[in-house]
């Protein structure tokens, strides 16, 4: 699955990069359905803005945006809400593929 990472408008180390990419493979092992991954890298004024865009296999484009002055906490952030976007996209297909239970309580008297 490709993962392509963008730098905008900031010099950012290999490490912090790594981390990034890291993130963008724990996605792609949880929903092994993605397509493709994006992680842009920006800073705006003295703000990184981490944005994850996911394609996933029978969705539109999902993607996560974070701002915060320290580039890790944005990116987690980013992490955070584009995970939980696909968790409830999974979620809802799970429970709509599940047969309604036909056991009912048993009647009393």
């Amino acid at each position: 699955m490709p993962i392509e990472m963008t730098v905008r408008h900031v010099s950012v180390n290999a490490g912090l990069q790594e981390q990034a990419k890291a993130k963008a493979d724990a996605l792609i092992e949880e929903f092994p359905k993605i397509e493709f991954v994006h992680v842009i890298l920006d800073q705006q004024h003295k703000a990184y803005e981490v944005e994850y865009i996911v394609q996933h296999k029978h969705v539109s484009q999902m993607s996560g945006k974070a701002s915060d002055e320290n580039l890790l906490t944005a990116a987690d952030n980013a992490y955070t809400k584009v995970w939980r976007q696909l968790r409830k996209h999974y979620d809802k297909v799970a429970d709509s593929h599940h047969e309604r239970s036909t056991i009912r309580e048993p009647k009393n008297g």
